[in-house]
């Protein structure tokens, strides 16, 4: 890909190698310098995708992170730079958001396509450049970015569930379905390297989680292991590809979330009056693990029956009605009547990435339920969770 990217000099020159066209120096009184050409079979097309500049910039991150290289972290930086000057939209519904493209030939932009896999990208590399280089400006426009995205009307509807595509999506070869998934990992990322217990933290956390439960109570087809591409349902009664792909990277976020202390035990930010979801345990792992400690206890007791009884035959003492009182083997209690659920599994350990910032933005916390009705704005308490619900 680097062949492709535009540097200082092709941008002072007004030319670059592998294109016939000549491109515009300057676009938005700022140069161009760092932008990727989308088409590279085309000669004349000076076209340059966010898609591209997220991939890059991203992949370029990582890079820098691993390798401590200066090289990759230039490459992230001059990305940022582009897509910061030339592809932030303006639009009412989703400002700050990525545009889908800019055509470097008079500046223009092909079409009005706001996609939410490009901001997902762009907050993805803003995130993991910005921790790595120790910016807290990258990291505070990451922050802006993410509640931009989870609560755009854009890309969620007035409850708050993603809009996704029609539920019978079957042979997509591009994937649209999938475009929500990177903003999922984008989120999923940023919540993974902020403090546990700041106001984005939680928001990503709540919003995350109401995509988890939106598809398993609405996008899984009852008794299989089938996911709709819409998480909004009506679940499909086949194997989607698309479906599939989309579920494995909410799942994946929803296996991290399930053991965060800040978002199944600790109050939700304040300032709306609203109810938090992460006043819920995501996952009932409690009762979960409570239910087989339980089991282990209660297959000892009857072993211990068992064991008593013989020795009491053995020395001739025991009576029927002794062996029916077992009352005598549960301290005049009925079994189970003090029996307590384990606690939840302990949080993560892996550190996160830094301290919070008190940054000037005021971040309103996520409150919608998962299992609302996602045509409605009424929202209900969660059905499938609804025992773990404080």
């Amino acid at each position: 890909m680097t062949p492709w990217v535009i540097t200082e000099a092709h941008a002072i020159s007004g030319s670059h190698p592998l294109k016939s066209s000549p491109l515009q120096s300057q676009c938005n009184n700022a140069s161009v310098a760092g932008g990727i050409f989308w088409n590279i079979s085309n000669k004349t097309n000076l076209t340059v995708g966010s898609g591209a500049e997220g991939f890059y910039m991203a992949l370029s991150a990582y890079l820098y992170e691993i390798m401590k290289n200066e090289t990759y972290q230039a490459a992230a930086s001059m990305s940022h730079k582009f897509t910061q000057s030339q592809l932030l939209s303006n639009i009412s519904t989703c400002s700050g958001c990525a545009r889908d493209m800019i055509s470097l030939d008079d500046c223009h932009y092909p079409n009005k396509l706001i996609l939410n896999c490009n901001t997902g990208l762009y907050i993805e590399g803003l995130t993991v450049l910005g921790h790595t280089s120790n910016d807290t400006e990258l990291l505070d426009i990451a922050d802006q970015l993410s509640v931009i995205a989870v609560k755009s009307s854009q890309w969620s509807n007035p409850s708050g569930f993603s809009i996704g595509p029609p539920s019978d999506v079957r042979n997509d070869g591009y994937g649209t379905p999938t475009f929500r998934a990177m903003l999922i990992r984008a989120l999923h990322e940023h919540w993974s390297r902020s403090q546990p217990d700041s106001d984005i933290a939680r928001l990503i956390g709540a919003y995350l989680l109401l995509q988890y439960n939106s598809l398993l109570e609405f996008g899984q087809y009852p008794g299989k292991p089938w996911y709709s591409p819409s998480w909004t349902g009506p679940p499909v009664p086949h194997l989607v590809l698309w479906g599939q792909q989309g579920a494995i990277d909410l799942m994946n976020s929803a296996i991290s979330l399930s053991v965060d202390p800040s978002i199944s035990d600790s109050p939700g930010p304040t300032g709306t009056g609203e109810t938090s979801m992460s006043h819920r345990k995501p996952l009932a792992l409690g009762p979960i693990i409570g239910g087989v400690t339980g089991g282990v206890v209660f297959l000892g007791v009857i072993i211990a029956v068992i064991v008593v009884i013989r020795l009491r035959r053995r020395n001739g003492t025991v009576s029927r009605a002794q062996i029916l009182d077992h009352s005598a083997f549960t301290g005049g209690r009925i079994l189970g009547e003090s029996f307590q659920p384990a606690p939840p599994l302990p949080s993560a350990t892996a550190p996160r990435g830094r301290q919070w910032l008190n940054t000037q933005h005021h971040i309103e916390p996520f409150s919608a339920s998962p299992h609302a009705d996602p045509s409605s704005s009424n929202i209900g308490p969660p059905p499938r969770y609804k025992e773990v619900v404080q």
